[in-house]
């Protein structure tokens, strides 16, 4: 796949998903766990894009090859956005992704107890940022 958002970046659920855990970070609060939650993601996704390119460059080799040296690696270029007339969109994958997606909103609901329970005093605070 080559077109839509693999056309900007190689990466683009990788990329999505850095956005979406610093916005389990800025749920937190702390710019600090931004920061944190970002890199240590940014850290894990890395490992994984170096195993994926290098299957895909064994795989497909020279059409790898191309397309990896036109195509940034995870930060979009937008200028090279291409449409595709013949996208398929399969109900299963899209089931699939927006099972993957509910993390980010289990992640907000365990923040929002875990805020919950510390404001009634059921679960202690203990120790805070400065940040």
């Amino acid at each position: 796949m080559t077109d839509g958002p693999y056309s900007i970046s190689r990466n683009p659920l990788y990329l999505f998903s850095l956005v979406g855990i610093a916005g389990i970070g800025a749920q937190i609060g702390s710019v600090l766990a931004i920061v944190v939650l970002v890199f240590a993601a940014y850290l894990a996704f890395d490992m994984a894009i170096r195993g994926e390119e290098k299957y895909l460059r064994k795989r497909h080799e020279n059409s790898f090859a191309d397309y990896s040296g036109s195509t940034p690696r995870l930060w979009p270029d937008l200028s090279l956005w291409r449409e595709s007339d013949n996208l398929p969109l399969r109900s299963a994958s899209a089931m699939r992704s927006l099972r993957d997606g509910m993390v980010f909103l289990g992640a907000w609901a365990a923040v929002e107890m875990i805020k919950l329970a510390q404001s009634l005093g059921v679960l202690p605070i203990l120790w805070t940022l400065p940040i």
